[in-house]
């Protein structure tokens, strides 16, 4: 009974208790009509007074209950750790790629925490270079995008110098990059005076689970960096730009979106490897085990203006990975297919790994007859 009603019957019981006797007095005694009708009353009273307390322990438990429904909801449980099939693939792959390709910490689940503190000072004459090189751009109709560099001291990204351990804690996840903005004709115009410059970029290993094939790209005989090497789909991460990334893995959608004409699944706390390309001083940030659909696979586009994309089954992974001209060959013949190292380091992770994908079972996928373990042994040296 709630209080409105309680005072409704309280009312209703003391007006019984002031015309009863007209109609019953004949029938009671003296000592009954003098008790009763105060003991109405004093009922009516009670009542009235009990629901009161009553009504403000129910306003106080509503307001409580009001107040835990306000609060947040508890954070998402994190995300479960792969175990790695090949214990020691860490130092086997540093070692295999010494010298060009740098792996930060192991793998991370949560997304990079980016942690912008200003723009990038350039000298006056790192200005002039820039703005020669932003007219070149114009004139191609290329946008001048500002990108995110880690540190804020070139003289650290000379290639003897190089080194960028120290640069974030890489054990974390998520791992915090401070970084910098920095317009991408200065990037140019740094890279072609050999510096290596740290800017942040997203890559996919993009699997199609149906048709058991990876996507890789062949890149364009006009780009800057590694021109006709094999690679996967991805890019430098849009900082503040119209439609720009709000965070990496935007930037990895993005990415696969503009070369490939199709869009990539959607999946949240995907195991990412951070590599550093250290050629050029790209981070990369691997995304992998990233699902494609085979609708989009076969609609995907096959020429752009950043390469040719293809697909590779998995049953010929082990061959597109030996594809490792050396230096001779490839002085005789340029155009020879030849990896760029932190696309075949990022496989080999992925392969170290046991070759995740968010949709995949128990069962061990094969690669024409070896497991994930099975071809990273064969291809990396132990």
């Amino acid at each position: 009974m709630n209080f409105r009603t309680t005072v409704i019957f309280s009312v209703a019981l003391m007006l019984l208790g002031i015309v009863l006797p007209f109609f019953i007095g004949d029938y009671l005694s003296p000592l009954t009509r003098h008790v009763a009708v105060p003991a109405i009353f004093v009922v009516a009273i009670v009542l009235v007074v009990v629901g009161w307390f009553r009504r403000n322990d129910v306003d106080s438990s509503a307001t409580t209950s009001l107040d835990l429904s306000q609060l947040p909801p508890p954070p998402p449980p994190p995300p479960a750790r792969l175990q790695p099939v090949v214990p020691d693939w860490k130092p086997r792959l540093l070692q295999m790629f010494k010298g060009k390709v740098d792996i930060y910490g192991g793998l991370t689940y949560f997304e990079p925490t980016i942690q912008v503190e200003g723009a990038f000072k350039l000298s006056p004459q790192q200005q002039h270079k820039a703005s020669l090189v932003a007219a070149n751009l114009v004139r191609k109709g290329n946008d001048d995008q500002i990108q995110l560099v880690l540190g804020d001291n070139y003289e650290e990204w000379r290639p003897e110098r190089y080194n960028l351990d120290e640069k974030a804690d890489w054990a974390r996840d998520p791992v915090t990059l401070r970084v910098n903005t920095i317009k991408y004709s200065a990037v140019k115009s740094f890279r072609a005076d050999r510096l290596c410059v740290p800017t942040l970029s997203a890559n996919a290993i993009l699997v199609c689970p149906q048709s058991r094939q990876l996507v890789l790209q062949r890149r364009s005989p006009e780009m800057d960096t590694y021109p006709n090497g094999v690679h996967n789909v991805g890019g430098g991460h849009q900082h503040h730009w119209p439609g720009g990334d709000s965070d990496l893995y935007a930037t990895m959608r993005r990415e696969v979106l503009e070369e490939l004409g199709v869009q990539a699944d959607d999946c949240e706390n995907l195991p990412k490897a951070i590599l550093g390309e250290l050629d050029t001083g790209f981070i990369q940030v691997n995304y992998l085990g990233v699902e494609i659909s085979s609708s989009n696979l076969q609609k995907m586009a096959t020429e752009t203006k950043e390469g040719s994309n293809f697909a590779v089954s998995f049953d010929k992974l082990e061959e597109e990975l030996r594809k490792d001209p050396s230096p001779e060959e490839l002085k005789k013949d340029p155009r020879k297919e030849k990896w760029v190292p932190t696309g075949r380091a990022a496989i080999l992770i992925w392969l170290a790994f046991g070759a995740p994908y968010p949709s995949k079972g128990r069962e061990p996928v094969r690669f024409g007859g070896k497991t994930a373990e099975q071809l990273f042994n064969a291809i990396v040296p132990g």
